[in-house]
C-alpha cells in the first residue's frame, strides 16, 4: 500500500480503501461513540452502539460545538424514529 491509500475498517469489521492524490488530502477525523439503551416492546433493555466520524475541528470551541451538534442530532433522530430509550450517551473516541 502506498502513501496515497488509506484503509478504514467499519465497526462491523468490513474494510475499505480510500485513494488520495497527495498526502495533504489525508483527512483528520474525530470518531464519536453513540450508545443507546433502547426499551423493547417486552420492556427489556437492549444496548445499541454506533460509531460516526466527522472532520476534526481546529479549535477547542469547535470541538465543543461539534459534540453539542452531535448530541442534538442523535436526540432529533431518536425522536423522529420514535425510539423508546432509557438513556443515550455520545462520547469522543480517543485517537492514538
Amino acid at each position: 500500500m502506498d502513501s496515497r491509500q488509506s484503509v478504514h475498517q467499519t465497526p462491523t469489521g468490513h474494510q475499505f480503501r480510500v485513494l488520495y492524490s497527495s498526502v495533504q488530502e489525508l483527512p483528520l477525523l474525530r470518531t464519536y461513540r453513540i450508545e443507546v439503551d433502547r426499551i423493547n416492546p417486552d420492556k427489556s433493555i437492549t444496548n445499541l452502539v454506533e460509531y460516526r466520524q466527522m472532520p476534526k475541528p481546529k479549535t477547542i470551541k469547535g470541538s465543543e460545538r461539534q459534540l453539542n451538534n452531535m448530541v442534538n442530532k442523535i436526540a432529533e433522530e431518536l425522536n423522529y424514529y420514535r425510539v423508546e430509550f432509557k438513556r443515550y450517551t455520545v462520547s469522543v473516541v480517543p485517537s492514538f
